[in-house]
């Protein structure tokens, strides 16, 4: 079983640590416990203590979801504010809420960015003994030539393209998506990413932690995606994704036509992330996604909103207090349309 970022849990929000996972079947560790194990240099204390009053203060700018497919989305506090969305898969065995806290942290830099984060579909996993487990597709080895059996990964792909879509629908600008992914999410999200269709360019970018390149023999990056950046972060002692494995395939993505491929080694680092690589994403996506209110999200005008997605909407927007006790249509809209206008 490959580790993966722990879940989310509401004690772990509250406790507002950022979380890691080095080794298979036990107990996840916190950034907070590993750091009561050893001297930590003052560049990580201040990391640490940095991602904790960004989750802390991400809560009052963003908006969270869940939905009954296990997907949770962080929205801009103000929807009429998003200018941009961020897709994160999560590893095998994992669900969407392994980088809950980590979506939660990069939103207080980036209040005007949509973090969209899927739950793979449960099934059987052949390298584990047939054991069904959140996956986004079959892995039967760890071998270069068992990487080539990935069933169900164009089930999965054609998920994350669809969900790219809606996104799209709404008005973001595919240049203003970037996918993200770690472990076997990064080997989808590279995967997907870069064999989207050509009729609307690239992606902003592609992130993948802990990852590699799926089903070699079946990827070819889309005419004119050659470009497309990648940030690929790996832990030097990453005893199951060895950094071998992501060498070979920033060779195999650059055979095939990349020009914009970075592959950042972290010393030390098992299969897990670490502040400084958070930081790192953090500052790749500042370069990708820059703000950019000229690509700001269509909303529905809210006089033209049913009573029903009024109140859903006020709801995702915080307003429940400032609704009590209103009761006619256009109250509501009133509410809804200030509150978009930044006047309340």
């Amino acid at each position: 079983l490959l580790p993966n970022a722990p879940r989310r849990s509401a004690e772990s929000a509250r406790r507002t640590t950022a979380t890691t996972v080095d080794r298979v079947g036990r107990d996840r560790t916190t950034i907070s416990q590993c750091m009561c194990m050893a001297p930590t240099p003052l560049p990580l204390a201040f990391l640490f203590f940095q991602l904790v009053i960004s989750i802390v203060a991400a809560f009052g700018m963003t908006h969270t979801t869940s939905s009954t497919d296990g997907t949770i989305t962080l929205t801009p506090r103000n929807e009429a504010d998003q200018t941009a969305a961020v897709v994160i898969c999560h590893g095998l065995g994992d669900t969407s809420a392994g980088f809950e806290d980590v979506a939660g942290h990069l939103s207080s830099s980036f209040p005007y960015v949509k973090f969209i984060l899927p739950t793979a579909p449960t099934q059987k996993v052949t390298m584990n003994m047939g054991m069904p487990m959140p996956s986004w597709y079959d892995i039967v080895g760890l071998d270069k030539r068992s990487n080539e059996f990935c069933k169900g990964i164009e089930e999965s792909r054609s998920r994350i393209a669809g969900i790219v879509k809606s996104e799209m629908d709404a008005g973001i600008q595919r240049s203003r998506i970037v996918l993200v992914g770690f472990s076997q999410g990064g080997a989808l999200s590279l995967y997907t990413g870069m064999q989207l269709d050509g009729a609307d360019g690239p992606l902003g970018g592609i992130v993948v932690l802990s990852g590699y390149l799926p089903h070699a023999s079946g990827f070819k990056i889309t005419k004119g995606f050659e470009g497309t950046p990648i940030f690929h972060g790996h832990g030097q002692a990453d005893p199951l994704v060895k950094l071998e494995a992501a060498k070979e395939s920033q060779s195999e993505v650059q055979k095939r036509g990349s020009t914009n491929y970075e592959l950042k080694v972290y010393p030390g680092l098992p299969h897990s992330v670490s502040p400084q690589e958070i930081a790192d994403v953090g500052a790749f996506l500042g370069r990708v996604l820059p703000p950019d209110d000229s690509c700001k999200v269509q909303l529905k005008d809210p006089g033209e909103m049913s009573i029903k997605e009024l109140r859903g909407a006020i709801a995702k927007a915080g307003l429940g207090r400032q609704a009590v006790g209103l009761m006619e249509k256009r109250e509501f809209v009133e509410l809804l349309k200030q509150h978009r206008d930044g006047k309340l």
